[in-house]
């Protein structure tokens, strides 16, 4: 009986030496797992970012005033605010000055002094006159309160002619004498007499009055 548990108990421990795993219960090392590669995903390119010229706002453009035209002077902005006389070199000129009295600025642009007068019969004429024009001279802009003046030249009696002379052919005496505006109407001369006797009547453009008579 002995002897049959010995057998049994050497039988077991045979087949527990066999099934033991190796090493006397040292771990065997697990297999070295590969590693997962993983491939990069490329990233799209970002765009540069934008110069802070190109960022900003278009600018607000203010709109302009376009500027206000001018007009010549008309009869209603003037009046005549004297006329005086001074002699010289055989000559005399009769300066005229007007003021504008309008609600408005006007011009006297170029324009040529065109004075008429009232000849014996009623008849309105045109002065015949010579025009002088100063260079570099476009002509006054008045504000309003503001003056200007012209000049009428004429020669001072016979002025040193003989009276048989050809330029003194046509005397006459002009009254009632007025300026034409190109912007309308006329400015009247009071008591302006002009009396030729002897060559031309030279006209002055109108200029800044410098004074009033």
């Amino acid at each position: 009986m002995n002897s049959l548990v010995r057998l049994c108990a050497a039988t077991v421990g045979i087949l527990m030496f066999v099934a033991a795993p190796s090493g006397c219960g040292e771990q065997q090392p697990e297999a070295s797992s590969t590693p997962e590669t993983t491939a990069s995903t490329p990233q799209p390119s970002v765009p540069p970012s934008e110069s802070p010229e190109s960022t900003k706002s278009p600018q607000t453009r203010r709109p302009t005033t376009p500027p206000t035209k001018l007009m010549p002077c008309r009869a209603t902005d003037l009046v005549l605010s004297g006329v005086d006389s001074s002699g010289a070199a055989g000559h005399i000129g009769y300066r005229t000055v007007v003021t504008n009295t309008g609600t408005r600025s006007c011009a006297l642009l170029g324009d040529p002094v065109v004075v008429v007068y009232v000849d014996s019969t009623g008849r309105t004429r045109t002065l015949p006159t010579e025009r002088h024009r100063a260079d570099g001279v476009a002509g006054p802009i008045l504000q309003r309160g503001q003056r200007a003046e012209m000049t009428l030249l004429v020669v001072n009696g016979y002025g040193g002619y003989d009276r048989s002379a050809p330029a003194c052919a046509h005397p006459a005496v002009y009254r009632n004498l007025s300026a034409k505006l190109r912007g309308g109407g006329m400015v009247g001369l009071d008591g302006l007499v002009l009396d030729v006797k002897c060559g031309a009547i030279t006209a002055y453009d109108w200029v800044g009055a410098t004074s009033v008579p």
